[in-house]
């Protein structure tokens, strides 16, 4: 479905064309009416049961207050975009789901953020089982300075899986990679394309056997052809995976998502500013009827 809008008109309207992911109204149309999200409309894809609560959540750099009062659920098998003006704190948010906070120095997670029934601040909770179970994609491709095989060899020794020729090209060819490289294996991963690294690294991130995926502005380094293969690629993976997608491109969050999260920055009493989440929901309903205003302003290019 596309809806052309007038930028000009009421709050409930957004200069965005909406074209909803496809599959994702099958995908929503295939989850239990019980498990949906509150909120959810019949003309609406309906968002399956949670796999992550975040109660509350924030984070601190320091005495800085990077990111406050996050409360939002995380729908399983479906995809949800983290959108938002620079500095809005989308990648400090999405890092506390696996936990890669813990490796910046200084850095503090406050609230719950709950993985089933599962507390991930707990002390109890091994950050290195975890980022097996929750993969990561970043920004740029950062493929090993080892061969495709090896690549994703390493990362299955590592979470104690047999590496096994079987399991190296189910990883490549869910990551839509394996016809391009099945002849080439022992080939440098940075003789690739940035596309195809990418790739590489999302048949990395897969080779384990995650439940989630996280990805941080996966397509920012790439070009419109490779990027299109990315969005293709996610899309497919999220019969089989949840992603959480951080993006700064509205058109892209518009094509692939099923939920889109809007963050925003707010001062603070002492003159700094701190992250916030201003409003969640489907894509269709954030894209094309936002209830908060400052969503409206953001989708608009009022702000931002």
């Amino acid at each position: 479905m596309t809806t052309n809008v007038d930028p000009e008109k009421t709050a409930k309207d957004s200069p965005i064309e909406i074209h909803l992911a496809a599959g994702a109204a099958d995908r929503g149309a295939s989850q239990q009416a019980s498990g949906a999200q509150p909120g959810a409309t019949s003309s609406e894809p309906s968002l399956g049961p949670p796999i992550f609560r975040l109660q509350d959540m924030g984070v601190w750099y320091g005495k800085h207050h990077a990111v406050k009062g996050v409360t939002m659920d995380v729908p399983r098998n479906a995809i949800t975009a983290l959108i938002g003006p620079s500095g809005c704190g989308k990648s400090t948010a999405l890092r506390c789901l696996n936990r890669m906070n813990d490796l910046i120095p200084g850095a503090r997670v406050e609230g719950r953020v709950l993985f089933g029934d599962e507390d991930l601040l707990s002390s109890d909770v091994d950050p290195v089982d975890l980022r097996g179970r929750i993969g990561m994609v970043f920004q740029k491709p950062n493929p090993f300075p080892k061969s495709i095989k090896d690549n994703l060899e390493f990362g299955m020794k590592v979470n104690g899986i047999k590496p096994t020729a079987e399991r190296v090209e189910q990883a490549l060819v869910d990551a839509a990679l394996w016809d391009e490289v099945k002849d080439r294996l022992k080939a440098e991963a940075f003789s690739l394309s940035g596309g195809q690294q990418q790739r590489l690294c999302i048949a990395r991130a897969i080779a384990v056997e995650p439940e989630v995926i996280l990805m941080d502005e996966p397509c920012s380094a790439l070009d419109p052809i490779a990027t299109l293969a990315i969005e293709d690629l996610m899309k497919n993976l999220a019969e089989q995976y949840t992603l959480v997608v951080v993006t700064h491109n509205m058109q892209q969050a518009a094509r692939i998502s099923d939920q889109v999260a809007f963050m925003t920055v707010e001062g603070t009493a002492e003159g700094d500013r701190t992250g916030v989440l201003a409003e969640v929901g489907t894509a269709r309903q954030i894209f094309s009827a936002p209830k908060d205003p400052r969503t409206e302003a953001y989708i608009t290019g009022r702000v931002g």
